[in-house]
């Protein structure tokens, strides 16, 4: 199988290009793209700047796995023995998590603090605007239809092993070896299309196969959405965030495309299911696949990078 939206590394480490350029039907050119990937830049920037440095946020991650392991088993002898004789037996740990606890409580006061301030003062909301003007001015040039709802499918390299199956990859400093990517997805009753703001994607509906359910452990970086993903709609799915952001689930779906004799793949998150089966009209419990399944539960990002978590 081959990943739209993969980038395949197995025969060149620094290969940049993505797949899937045989199914664009319409581009945007390339000074436009380029125009928004500016304002989307500096954007960045502004947030990046609002953000207490890396090392303060892995002290305050640290800090708040730490008081929350020392509370959890104060509380469990206190029970058991009795809170004084608790504190008698591990004074030094009790305070040592007292003083933890405070440690991350002031650095996410601070934290909310600096980014609310750093906001304000680059006026991030009339930017935050801008780039939705700009990236909407794209979709129409796309004829991408109003409403069209967005959704993430995975980006990432990948490396294929001697039986042909994907294996994502970890490379240079990523810490997750997906990453979500936004995109638009409709149906215009002959052709599933998804589109970015560079180019529209658009598949035969009687080139779709299925939607290939893996039930495999994945980590990705760079979350999209304005509500978290341990809160709000996306709670039933069970997602955890380690200390730098990046989201783990515990399966994610295949969309399969046939064209010719090869066959290709849509990857995406768990809570896109729905979108998916609305637009393509397939459904992934009808799904029967009997050989093994690409991709691994975590390479480069052991379990114990998970933690600490947010489960919200």
């Amino acid at each position: 199988m081959t990943p739209i939206f993969g980038i395949d590394i197995t025969l060149d480490k620094k290969n940049e290009v993505v797949n899937g350029d045989e199914f664009i039907t319409l581009r945007n050119s390339d000074e436009d793209v380029e125009r928004l990937d500016s304002e989307a830049e500096e954007f960045d920037e502004i947030i990046a700047t609002s953000r207490l440095p890396l090392w303060l946020r892995i002290v305050q991650g640290i800090s708040g796995l730490y008081a929350l392991v020392v509370l959890v088993s104060a509380f469990r002898a206190g029970f058991e023995v009795g809170f004084s004789t608790a504190f008698s037996n591990a004074p030094i740990m009790i305070i040592s998590g007292v003083i933890s606890g405070i440690a991350w409580g002031v650095l996410s006061y601070i934290g909310r603090k600096k980014q609310a301030a750093v906001l304000e003062a680059a006026g991030a909301d009339d930017k935050v605007r801008s780039l939705t003007k700009s990236a909407e001015s794209l979709y129409k040039k796309l004829c991408v239809p109003d409403g069209a709802p967005e959704v993430d499918v995975f980006i990432f390299k990948y490396k294929k092993d001697e039986n042909g199956a994907v294996k994502a990859k970890t490379v240079g400093f990523q810490t997750a070896p997906y990453a979500f990517f936004c995109v638009r997805l409709f149906c215009d009753g002959e052709r599933l299309h998804i589109a970015d703001t560079s180019g529209r994607y658009s598949f035969l509906l009687s080139e779709l196969k299925g939607i290939r359910t893996v039930r495999k452990r994945i980590s990705a970086c760079n979350w999209t959405k304005d509500c978290e993903p341990t809160k709000g709609e996306f709670k039933e799915y069970k997602m955890t965030v380690n200390n730098v952001g990046d989201v783990f689930m515990k399966q994610y779906y295949i969309l399969e495309v046939e064209r010719g004799d090869e066959l290709f793949g849509v990857y995406f998150p768990c809570y896109e299911l729905s979108a998916f089966e609305v637009a393509s009209g397939l459904s992934a419990a009808d799904y029967r696949y009997d050989g093994e399944e690409d991709g691994e539960s975590e390479d480069g990002a052991p379990d114990a990078e998970e933690a600490p978590t947010d489960e919200g």
